[in-house]
């Protein structure tokens, strides 16, 4: 029953972070381990990822291919004996375009057990999660959010802490873009999420506001402002 719960909502969200469609296009792999820590039936997990992407960005009618690599890590917590569970992730990629310009990918993702389907031998599963995202090549910022469908494999492995267990995994994406705008005010970007910050670790707010370029507002994250 624990591997029901666990292994894909450590495995999937190890990779969430990655994008996709109408202005923002893409499709990506990954690979990734999470450690768990276990107090009766709660279970909390920190995860890190490796990621890779292709695809393609359109900016003033104009469409580009690219490529993009980098790294994502997390947290997540919930309960093996009622299935429920949440996981906060952020992420980071760079790249360059097919005509030279970098690129580069940077923002969140969240999702619940709720939006995960396994398989009977309990290694792999599926599931989605949404996603926030800043998108800047050259000087143009857009911002993409939406939803992002995966699939994962993987299971338990001996872990670096023996007090833990650890799980390695890999996977693909599939991206799924409702909006895709010119980015705003980056002082305010937290009231254009898709969901509440407040819910998220303290750390990961921090870092991710960091990301989304409100300095400000990570800085009071990180001194409990």
């Amino acid at each position: 029953m624990l591997k029901w719960f666990i292994v894909p909502l450590a495995i999937i969200l190890i990779a969430v972070p990655v994008l996709a469609q109408t202005s923002f296009t893409g499709s990506g792999d990954f690979s990734g381990t999470a450690v768990l820590w276990f107090a009766g039936t709660d279970v909390t997990a920190k995860f890190t990822g490796q990621l890779s992407l292709s695809g393609s960005v359109t900016l003033d009618g104009q469409t580009f291919r690219f490529t993009a690599k980098g790294v994502t890590r997390g947290s997540g917590e919930g309960d093996s004996s009622t299935m429920e569970g949440v996981a906060w992730g952020v992420f980071t990629l760079t790249g360059r375009t097919e005509t030279g310009e970098e690129i580069e990918i940077r923002g969140g993702v969240t999702g619940d057990a709720g939006s995960f389907t396994f398989s009977s031998d309990t290694t792999a599963g599926a599931g989605s999660a949404e996603f926030f995202a800043l998108i800047i090549v050259g000087d143009e910022k857009i911002e993409a959010a939406g939803r992002v469908d995966g699939e994962a494999s993987g299971g338990f492995v001996p872990p670096d802490d023996p007090y833990t267990m650890q799980i390695e995994g890999t996977g693909t994406m599939n991206f799924h873009t409702s909006s895709a705008v010119p980015a705003g005010d980056p002082t305010t970007v937290e009231k254009r999420l898709p969901w509440k910050l407040s819910t998220w670790p303290a750390d990961l707010r921090a870092e991710l506001l960091s990301l989304l370029g409100d300095k400000k507002s990570a800085s009071e994250e990180q001194h409990g402002v």
